[in-house]
């Protein structure tokens, strides 16, 4: 065996073959761990490839392939087009779920805000109701407070305690009377008394002598203006 061996053995360089040999760990227990054993020979795998890597970029070769390398695929053009396709189909396919999927939450979320937001309002309206109802309440006591006041300045002042009083018109006939009125008294300070308005700013015989009396004093001064005026102009 070993001549057999030594017979098929070349003697070619280390680039040629990239061989590289690592000790193994691998145990008689994990012959049967098929877990084990893949570890132990992934283990070893990337031992050779930290032994080899340095050893061929220190003679200069390149270990990356390039970016723009292709190379011969086992598989048609044609073949390989209809797989793109089918894989770009998928992955719209699930961009399509998730742009639905992220829709359908944004609705339920808006609709959850918009009800949240109509609770909000109704409460708000619901407080400036009672707000407005109480302020009327408070309005209206206040009113009955002012005209229970007024009653009782009204009772002070009529005679016997008594707001109403008996009073005769023009015709001799009695009504009922409200004794003191400070709304009718107000009225009659800016508007006046009443009585007769017409013809109130007629000339009497005293204003109308006053008025012939100016006037005898002002045309003889008119004429004496019109004279010097004529005599200039000449």
């Amino acid at each position: 065996m070993r001549e057999k061996i030594a017979q098929f053995a070349k003697k070619l360089p280390w680039i040629e073959t990239v061989d590289v040999t690592t000790k193994s760990t691998l145990t008689k227990e994990m012959i049967n761990n098929d877990f084990e054993r893949e570890m132990q020979f992934y283990q070893q795998a990337e031992k050779a490839v930290q032994l080899a890597v340095p050893r061929l970029l220190s003679m200069g070769i390149k270990v990356i392939r390039p970016s723009d390398y292709y190379a011969e695929m086992a598989k048609s053009d044609g073949h390989m087009q209809k797989v793109r396709k089918r894989l770009l189909k998928i992955q719209e396919g699930k961009e399509r779920q998730e742009a639905i999927r992220r829709m359908r939450e944004e609705k339920k979320y808006a609709s959850k805000v918009q009800k949240e937001v109509l609770e909000k309002r109704n409460s708000e309206k619901k407080q400036l109701m009672e707000a407005v109802k109480k302020h009327k309440k408070g309005m209206k006591q206040q009113l009955e407070d002012m005209l229970n006041n007024v009653k009782e300045w009204d009772d002070e002042a009529a005679p016997g305690g008594s707001t109403k009083q008996r009073a005769t018109n023009k015709f001799g006939h009695t009504k009922q009377g409200r004794g003191f009125d400070a709304k009718k008294q107000w009225k009659s300070q800016k508007f006046g008394y009443g009585g007769k308005k017409k013809g109130s700013k007629r000339n009497d015989k005293e204003s109308k002598s006053v008025a012939h009396e100016v006037s005898s004093l002002l045309i003889p001064n008119f004429h004496v203006i019109v004279v010097a005026s004529v005599m200039a102009y000449a």
